[in-house]
């Protein structure tokens, strides 16, 4: 996806600026900016991020198949999800935080920008 269709799809209230290779700046809005999605510390993010998503997954699915069948993934993907083994990428991540009310907060709570 090309970066102004990106910050077209990410245009809805509240305003952010990505730098893209020092040479382009993305403005996009959306609640992902006001909620502080970007913590300090990128790797602890990284490392509590499948922790966090499988703890979303097991408050809004009943189980491996479920998350299966929503998301389009293999029933291995979807228990090493529900396990914390892996999180999602970005792209799942994104789909899940359109389509289920609340998400986003659940994902980013506690997240310091």
């Amino acid at each position: 996806m090309a970066l102004s269709a990106l910050a077209a799809t990410l245009d809805e209230g509240g305003s952010f600026a990505i730098s893209v290779s020092n040479t382009e700046t993305v403005n996009a809005a959306g609640p992902v900016a006001s909620l502080g999605v970007f913590p300090a510390n990128l790797h602890g993010y990284r490392r509590c991020f499948p922790d966090r998503w499988a703890a979303f997954l097991r408050a809004h699915f009943q189980s491996a198949t479920h998350v299966a069948a929503f998301f389009d993934v293999d029933h291995h993907t979807a228990r090493a999800w529900l396990s914390g083994k892996h999180g999602a990428t970005a792209p799942v991540a994104l789909y899940a935080i359109q389509r289920i009310p609340g998400a986003l907060a659940m994902l980013t709570e506690g997240i310091a920008a």
